[in-house]
């Protein structure tokens, strides 16, 4: 994956382009993101079990920290890790 984590709403984007029934390849053609970064946000959504609609429902902190397991600050570094609490019926 690239050095530097996408933001949410690019994350969010490649989620709502893939719940719609598109290929990885058009999702790629379409964000100019790799197949293989797109491959690597799929993956992680779905190791911590949640669904593509559920993911897409998460403020940016709580998606940021499911994935990346830290937040990122505006500039889109990483800041100090932390959790956050997430209800469990969003881990259903």
């Amino acid at each position: 994956m690239s050095a530097k984590p996408k933001q949410m709403h690019q994350v969010k984007s490649i989620f709502q382009m893939k719940q719609a029934d598109m290929s990885i390849r058009n999702i790629s053609k379409q964000s100019g993101i790799s197949r293989i970064t797109i491959r690597e946000y799929l993956g992680r959504i779905q190791s911590v079990g949640i669904d593509l609609p559920r993911a897409l429902e998460l403020s940016d902190e709580e998606l940021s920290v499911l994935i990346f397991n830290s937040t990122e600050t505006r500039n889109g570094e990483a800041n100090q890790r932390y959790y956050v609490s997430v209800p469990r019926s969003t881990l259903r």
